[in-house]
């Protein structure tokens, strides 16, 4: 990222023409964001024991319960009792 305008006034030592910014954090909008959006998904559904499937990554599947990713969609097919459970643990996050 490009130092921003007047940033010279808090921090003398970074000029605009020699240095740059790095964005620690992902922003909307731009193309990394939604990468950023699935790796955080699919790090927290690890820890519930949803694991993706082999042949798509948006479909993670545990104990009989498969649910189906799209940006920020789901679609959650199995046992009644198990969506429950899952639907109440990704509450919880």
């Amino acid at each position: 990222m490009q130092v921003p305008d007047y940033f010279e006034l808090i921090m003398p030592r970074i000029t605009k023409y020699m240095h740059y910014l790095q964005i620690l954090k992902s922003l909307y909008g731009l193309k990394q964001a939604l990468r950023a959006w699935f790796q955080l998904v699919k790090k927290e559904f690890s820890k519930l024991g949803l694991k993706p499937g082999n042949l798509d990554p948006n479909l993670f599947i545990s104990r009989g319960v498969y649910l189906l990713l799209f940006v920020d969609d789901m679609l959650i097919i199995g046992d009644y009792k198990l969506v429950d459970d899952i639907k109440r643990e990704i509450n919880k996050l």
